[in-house]
């Protein structure tokens, strides 16, 4: 018997929990320090990078090495550290603008800087990247100085055209953006770049960026080139309209990896003009691509 029932009680239970209640030590929980992130922003050499246009959703935060958290922007979160502490930051985007895949884009830096951390008191970092050494961007196209857009050439299904648009209420920046602009008449609009590319394979990231602003679907995609022929893939994506001017990263990587039978190619943009609109308007700038 491994206690005794005496006057009403376990005696050995009740003296074991009193040994264990007395022998218990008090824990007071830790106090965090807190840093607060407004935005990431993102430098660029205009002339071999282009634009330093960007929509950095996320910051993916690491203390001394180890990821601590994914904080949608701007944020201010606990972390359970104080004194001097290495914190680095790479920038989180939606992928190809969805927003249930989300990922730190792979060809910008990663930010690093030693905070000095205080319980209960909020670190303000202001992280700044830029592109990765070894980037390359062999397509850069800001639609800025001809109205002959000559990185792109319309295709023969086309029924309307890609034109340099330098009227400020189209614009997004610099001197021009490309329009192409579709009615009852002119319902369908194709391009492929006028370069053939050669792509990375063996699922090394392959990106298009670009900013648009769209009343009708724009459809992205490549063309894989197979000796002297044009082989058009689906659509990598199709890509909402937006009132407003939007940056969208377009990952191409299992598109460019899965054409087993091509190493170059070409991009395409396309655009249908739905019934129920008299008129479109699409608008883009700062056309990338970068591998």
């Amino acid at each position: 018997m491994p206690w005794v029932y005496k006057n009403g009680y376990y005696s050995l239970m009740l003296g074991v929990i009193l040994l264990i209640i007395g022998s218990c030590k008090k824990y007071e929980a830790e106090i965090p320090a807190y840093i607060h992130i407004d935005a990431i922003t993102v430098t660029t050499d205009l002339l071999t990078q282009g634009s330093n246009s960007s929509k950095i959703t996320d910051a993916w935060v690491y203390l001394d090495g180890s990821l601590i958290g994914v904080y949608e922007l701007p944020t201010t979160f606990p972390i359970i550290a104080n004194g001097q502490n290495k914190i680095s930051i790479r920038a989180g985007i939606k992928v190809s603008g969805i927003a249930a895949s989300r990922a730190y884009y792979p060809f910008y830096s990663t930010y690093e800087t030693t905070v000095n951390l205080v319980p209960d008191s909020t670190t303000t970092i202001i992280p700044s990247v830029s592109y990765q050494s070894w980037v390359t961007i062999p397509l850069i196209e800001d639609f800025d100085f001809s109205t002959a857009i000559a990185a792109f050439d319309t295709t023969s299904t086309s029924d309307t055209t890609f034109q340099t648009t330098t009227n400020v209420s189209e614009v997004f920046e610099g001197d021009g953006s490309a329009a192409i602009y579709l009615d009852n008449n002119h319902n369908y609009f194709e391009a492929f770049t006028a370069k053939t590319y050669e792509l990375p394979k063996g699922g090394n990231p392959v990106y298009i960026e670009m900013n648009y602003k769209s009343d009708a679907k724009i459809y992205v995609g490549i063309v894989a080139v197979d000796g002297s022929t044009l082989i058009q893939v689906d659509p990598s994506i199709i890509i909402n309209p937006s009132e407003n001017w939007n940056k969208i990263y377009i990952n191409l990587t299992n598109e460019v990896s899965t054409e087993y039978n091509s190493t170059e190619f070409k991009i395409y943009l396309a655009a249908i003009n739905s019934d129920s609109l008299l008129q479109a308007s699409i608008y883009v700038d700062n056309f990338k691509v970068v591998y």
